[in-house]
């Protein structure tokens, strides 16, 4: 009998203890801890026009500013338009300038001795446009039977391109000369003084897009942040939208948890909460910015295999402020609510 109570008393000891401590949380009410990955803000450097990568000015790893140049395209091309563009201009403007002005014989007679240099000039590149033509075909015949590169008819094709547009550009001095000496020996009158304006406006204008061209060989960041790799090398063709370097934002961190549907209702959107690393030598307040509006059933990355039967809610957190280097991107965290 007095075993029997020694065993009684034992059970009402442990029964008070666990009763004690369920009180205790509930007295405290400990919060609630999910845990997930960091993730830093993506950018991409997007190419808007194609061409070959000629030089990567950063290094992954490497901190860059908004507005940075980061990738230069090849824009030889682009170079040779813009030259040609700005000799039209100024070849549009002295035409108006001329316009504006009394003829005189000597300006006729300049004006026809400049469309006979001109055409001296068409000449000889013609000649230097065949030849480049020739050369390029040469080439290509080549790199079919294996005696020459890939390289080496690029730089064959881009001495063509460039001859063909000295040859056109020399063409439309020619025009415009010509076009000079007709407007000399008629004299200036309102029609044609409000057609020579409007043809330097136009060329104003082919200046400005070809000068558009050539910026856009020049890759800049789209926001300040961090390499973290470089898609394209040099040489490399990058296609119209295509990315060649992707950034990280470092200050720019947020990360998912998954929220149990128990626990649902002690979260809301721009809820203050306690980010801090799983050692707790670091922390930082974030902020509840979405909860998902349907349920799922845990990643199989997160947590145990009991937790991942469990369906749950993804909540995302950012972090508030700066935050120094405190953080990297990957890195775990756990995420206390207050």
């Amino acid at each position: 009998m007095v075993k029997k109570l020694r065993v009684l008393a034992i059970l009402a000891l442990i029964s008070s203890v666990a009763w004690y401590g369920w009180a205790n949380r509930a007295q405290t009410g400990t919060a609630p801890v999910f845990s997930g990955w960091l993730e830093g803000e993506e950018y991409r450097v997007v190419a808007e026009t194609a061409g070959k990568v000629e030089k990567i000015l950063v290094q992954e790893g490497q901190p860059v500013k908004k507005g940075q140049p980061v990738v230069q395209l090849e824009a030889q091309a682009a170079r040779i338009q813009l030259a040609q563009a700005q000799a039209n201009l100024a070849a549009a403007r002295a035409k108006a300038g001329d316009v504006r002005t009394a003829t005189r014989p000597q300006q006729i007679a300049q004006a026809a001795n400049q469309v006979k240099a001109l055409q001296a000039s068409l000449a000889g590149a013609g000649e230097s446009l065949k030849r480049a033509q020739q050369q390029r075909q040469k080439t290509e015949q080549l790199l079919a039977e294996g005696g020459a590169t890939p390289d080496q008819l690029d730089l064959a094709k881009t001495a063509e391109a460039a001859a063909q547009a000295t040859v056109n550009s020399l063409k439309a001095q020619i025009r415009g000369a010509q076009e000079q000496v007709s407007l000399l020996k008629a004299g200036a009158t309102s029609y044609t003084l409000s057609a020579s304006l409007a043809q330097v406006e136009v060329a104003g204008r082919q200046v400005e897009l070809a000068k558009l061209q050539v910026d856009k060989a020049r890759l800049l960041a789209p926001a300040t942040g961090r390499v973290e790799q470089l898609i394209l090398k040099p040489g490399e063709l990058a296609n119209p939208g295509a990315a060649v370097i992707k950034l990280i934002d470092d200050e720019k961190l947020q990360l998912t948890v998954y929220v149990p549907q128990s626990q649902l209702g002690q979260v809301r959107v721009g809820q203050k909460v306690k980010v801090q690393t799983e050692s707790g030598t670091a922390e930082s307040l974030g902020e509840i910015i979405f909860i998902a509006s349907q349920g799922e059933f845990t990643p199989k990355n997160i947590q145990t295999q009991e937790q991942r039967a469990t369906q749950v809610f993804a909540v995302k957190v950012a972090l508030s402020g700066a935050q120094e280097g405190k953080f990297k991107p990957g890195q775990a965290v756990e995420v206390r609510l207050d």
